[in-house]
């Protein structure tokens, strides 16, 4: 997932639905001086932070050839050699994508079963870079991919309460007793599972639809939530993380982020 010495086609980069993705910002761009080991291999797309520091805890991080484990070290990039398992990793443009993934799809890079996975997708586009978070393999929607791990850090890590939207698709209404159980929390396998947000969006012919937002992302979280009701989910969708919405995409499609429309989270610009 490291952004090497080539910068790939940029051409192909554009072969995907040709649409842009709807936000909102004027941040200013990065300017880098030295960098803290862990920041610049997050941003030359080896992975959110924490993934780097593992990289380099490991000892699978050299630096002008010298094997480097602590993540505080700090790096002048363009002119240190920084090689993650032998391969020379560079600082490269940022780039941002919005991704509908398909409802059977898995959210990782390869599939050792060789069942459809995001990877498929991206390795069409050419580029460097990996999702952000993951959707499980019977949901749909929103997946963001990026090559600037720092940026990930900031959507993943809990102490930012970044919301994650999703229509939710059931097969009966639920009563305002349990719509408010599901606000205050509910125990799950050991663990209060809750969302920040519940409200109905109508019905779809014998389905009932529910707008919910959480703000915690614990593995499969809302239908554990329905399941301890007694609701069949049926459908599960997600429309948005922060205000970056999936807009008009179609499942499959892959639309670049133009982040002069884009509203927080933003990329980070500060070590």
């Amino acid at each position: 997932m490291c952004s090497s010495g080539s910068s790939g086609s940029r051409s192909s980069a554009n072969r995907g639905s040709g649409k842009r993705a709807t936000a909102r910002s004027d941040f200013p761009r990065p300017k880098w001086s030295e960098l803290r080991l862990n920041l610049y291999l997050a941003r030359c797309g080896c992975g959110a932070r924490r993934a780097c520091d593992r990289l380099i805890r490991e000892r699978r991080v050299a630096v002008n050839g010298t094997v480097v484990d602590r993540p505080s070290f700090r790096v002048r990039p363009g002119t240190d050699d920084v090689r993650v398992d032998g391969r020379e990793v560079r600082l490269s443009g940022a780039r941002y994508y919005v991704f509908y993934k398909p409802r059977g799809v898995l959210s990782t890079m390869a599939d050792p079963q060789g069942r459809p996975c995001v990877g498929d997708y991206i390795r069409r586009l050419g580029e460097h870079i990996f999702p952000i978070g993951r959707l499980d393999r019977d949901s749909e929607g929103l997946l963001i991919l990026t090559n600037d791990g720092e940026f990930a850090e900031r959507i993943l890590h809990p102490r930012h309460h970044v919301a994650r939207v999703y229509r939710v698709w059931i097969d009966r209404t639920l009563a305002p007793t349990e719509r408010q159980r599901i606000r205050r929390g509910l125990r799950c396998d050991g663990r209060v599972l809750r969302a920040a947000e519940l409200e109905s969006a109508g019905r779809d012919g014998k389905s009932y639809i529910y707008r919910v937002v959480l703000r915690e992302g614990r593995n499969r979280q809302i239908r554990r939530l329905m399941r301890q009701l007694g609701v069949r989910v049926l459908r599960l969708q997600r429309t948005a993380i922060g205000e970056i919405s999936l807009g008009r995409l179609k499942p499959g499609e892959i639309a670049s982020l133009d982040w002069r429309q884009c509203a927080p989270p933003r990329p980070a610009i500060a070590d």
